[in-house]
């Protein structure tokens, strides 16, 4: 995404702060997304996963249904139709392919995005974060 659907694409993009573990996340979402946003009846769970393996590896997935969610972990509601969920994952042992153990180590805490970008191109979503 790269901070192109928040610019350039006409309409306003929105923004809160929510607060996880003491620290301030902007999140903010493109014109494009807030418009499919209202359209939902249920919330759009963005999946925030920091993987640590061979390298870190931050991805964002989006799940239409709280049932469809691979990870367990705290929600956190930015709006009635949006919702976060972060997930640090580490696995046993340096593999090709991590296990998809979700590590609820208290040191793993600290790592809190600062930011949050969702946007909604082309019939789908995508987002980014980062510190």
């Amino acid at each position: 995404m790269a901070g192109r659907g928040l610019r350039g694409r006409g309409g306003r993009a929105s923004r809160a702060v929510i607060t996880l573990s003491g620290k301030a996340v902007e999140v903010r979402w493109s014109a494009a997304a807030a418009r499919q946003l209202t359209l939902r009846e249920a919330p759009l769970i963005v999946e925030l996963e920091l993987a640590f393996a061979r390298m870190v590896r931050k991805t964002v997935r989006f799940h239409e249904s709280p049932g469809l969610t691979a990870a367990s972990g705290s929600r956190i509601h930015v709006t009635e139709t949006l919702t976060l969920q972060i997930v640090t994952r580490v696995p046993d042992a340096c593999a090709a392919h991590p296990s998809s153990a979700t590590v609820r180590n208290p040191a793993l805490r600290n790592f809190v995005p600062r930011w949050v970008r969702i946007d909604h191109v082309q019939g789908v979503w995508v987002g980014e974060y980062g510190w």
